[in-house]
C-alpha cells in the first residue's frame, strides 16, 4: 500500500487523540520551546516505518490483533494497537490503559502510573506518570441511544477528557468540543502528501493540521466510539471520579470508576483484626502425680483419685487411697491397724483424730474417689474440628454432602 485512503481513517483519528494527550502532558508543564516540543511530537507520527506511531507501525501492530494490513480498524483495535506501541516507545511521556466494558479500576490505574514512573506502590509520595485511558464503548445497537446524549455532552466539560474518535458508520472523525446539541470535529478524509522533515519546523504543518472545523448533530453519532481521558496526577483521578458521580445521569452511565483499592485496604485491615483476635485453644495439661510416704522410708508416686498398690520391706501389701495434696492421707493395713499420714497443711498429732477421720474409719475404703473428679475428664481434649463434625451429624454425616 502507498496510501491509507479507504481504510485508515480510524487510525488517523486515533493518532489525533494520542497527539492531543502528548501536547497536554509536554506543553502543559511548560518544558522547552513550544515550537520545538510540537515538532518533536509531530515527528513521532511521521509516516515512516522507523517512527513510533506512524501508519506503518499501527498497521503492523494490527497483525497481532487479527487485522490484516489494509483492513479497517475498529475503536478497540486502535486502542490496543496504541497500547502496544507505547510500551515499545522508550520516550513515551505517558502510559496507556484500555479498560474494557467502561470499568476503570483505581488499583490498575495507580499501578500503571507508578510502574511507568518507577515509583513504589503503596507510597503516598510516589512519582506519577500520566495515564491515558482509551475506552472502547458502544452506546446503542444500530444508532446512538438518545438517553446517552446528556452524558456525552457533559464529557466535554471535564478537563480530563481528550475527545471522541468515532463518527458515522465506516467514517471515523475526531470530536473535540460541543455546543448545545452540536459536536465539532476534525475530518481526516482528505488525501495529503506525506510530511517532510522541513515542514516539521513550521506551524501549522499542512500535512498534520486541519484548517476547517466542521460540526454535526450529536444524535447522528455512530454508537461505536473511542473515549479518551488523560489522568495527570492522583488528584486528577479523584476529580474525574467526583465529576462522573456528580454531573452524570445515573441511569445511563458511560464509564464507571471502581475504587477497589479502598475495598482491598478495608479487607486487609479486617483480616488483620481477625488474625489478631483469633486464639488457639490450649490443651488441658495432665494432672501432676503426687509423692507420698508408704511408711517404710521410701516415697512412691501416685495419681490423684487413682488406687495405687505398693509393697514395703516387710512384705505387707497396702492399698492407698490418696486424696488431693491438701488433704490428709489414710493408709489402712491388712491386719486392721492404720497408718496415719498428716496432710501438707500440718496440724494435729498422729494420735489425735478428728470427727472426719473417725467417720472415714467407720466407712470402708472405696476404690473410686468421692470428689467427683474423673480421670477421663482430665484428658478429654476437644478436637478443633469437633464443631464441624457436629454440623455434619446434623445433616446425617454423609460423605456425599
Amino acid at each position: 500500500y502507498t496510501c491509507d485512503s479507504g481504510w485508515g481513517c480510524m487510525m488517523r483519528t486515533g493518532q489525533s487523540l494520542l497527539a492531543q494527550a502528548f501536547v497536554q502532558v509536554l506543553l502543559g508543564r511548560g518544558k522547552g520551546s513550544v515550537i520545538r516540543t510540537r515538532s518533536n511530537i509531530l515527528d513521532w507520527f511521521v509516516d515512516d516505518p522507523e517512527h513510533p506511531y506512524s501508519i506503518h507501525r499501527i498497521a503492523k501492530a494490527g497483525l497481532a490483533l487479527d487485522k490484516r494490513i489494509g483492513e479497517w480498524f475498529g475503536p478497540s483495535t486502535v486502542a490496543h494497537a496504541f497500547q502496544r506501541l507505547s510500551q515499545r516507545h522508550e520516550d513515551c511521556p505517558l502510559s496507556i490503559m484500555v479498560p474494557m466494558d467502561g470499568a476503570v479500576r483505581v488499583s490498575s490505574t495507580m499501578q500503571a502510573a507508578t510502574r511507568g514512573a518507577g515509583g513504589l506502590e503503596g507510597s503516598t509520595a510516589m512519582a506519577w506518570k500520566p495515564v491515558l485511558l482509551l475506552i472502547p464503548a458502544r452506546f446503542g445497537l444500530d444508532k446512538l441511544t438518545e438517553r446517552y446524549v446528556h452524558n456525552l455532552k457533559q464529557l466535554f466539560r471535564m478537563p480530563q477528557f481528550m475527545g471522541i474518535a468515532g463518527g458515522r458508520p465506516g467514517r471515523s472523525l475526531y470530536f473535540v468540543a460541543s455546543q448545545g446539541d452540536e459536536l465539532f470535529y476534525y475530518d481526516p478524509h482528505f488525501v495529503k502528501p506525506r510530511a517532510t522533515p522541513e515542514e516539521l519546523g513550521t506551524c501549522p504543518v499542512p500535512s498534520f493540521h486541519c484548517s476547517v472545523v466542521r460540526s454535526q448533530e450529536i444524535i447522528e453519532l455512530d454508537p461505536s466510539m473511542l473515549l479518551g481521558f488523560l489522568i495527570l496526577s492522583h488528584d486528577d483521578l479523584w476529580d474525574l471520579q467526583t465529576r462522573l458521580g456528580r454531573d452524570m445521569e445515573k441511569s445511563y452511565p458511560l464509564i464507571t470508576i471502581q475504587d477497589d483499592l479502598a475495598k482491598m485496604n478495608n479487607d486487609s485491615k479486617r483480616m488483620s483484626r481477625t488474625y489478631a483476635t483469633t486464639s488457639v485453644p490450649t490443651p488441658t495439661p495432665a494432672p501432676t502425680p503426687m509423692t507420698a510416704d508408704n511408711g517404710s522410708g521410701r516415697s512412691s508416686q501416685v495419681h490423684p483419685n487413682q488406687a495405687h498398690t505398693s509393697q514395703d520391706n516387710s512384705g505387707r501389701t497396702e492399698a492407698a487411697t490418696v486424696k488431693e495434696s491438701h488433704r490428709q492421707v489414710e493408709v489402712p493395713h491388712r491386719d486392721g491397724s492404720e497408718a496415719h499420714v498428716p496432710s501438707q497443711q500440718g496440724g494435729g498429732s498422729p494420735g489425735a483424730k478428728s470427727e472426719q477421720q473417725q467417720h472415714r474409719e467407720e466407712t470402708p475404703p472405696s476404690s473410686s474417689s468421692d470428689t467427683g473428679f474423673d480421670i477421663d475428664d482430665a484428658f478429654s481434649i476437644k478436637s478443633f474440628d469437633s464443631e464441624d463434625d457436629e454440623d455434619d451429624d446434623d445433616f446425617g454425616g454423609s460423605d456425599e454432602l
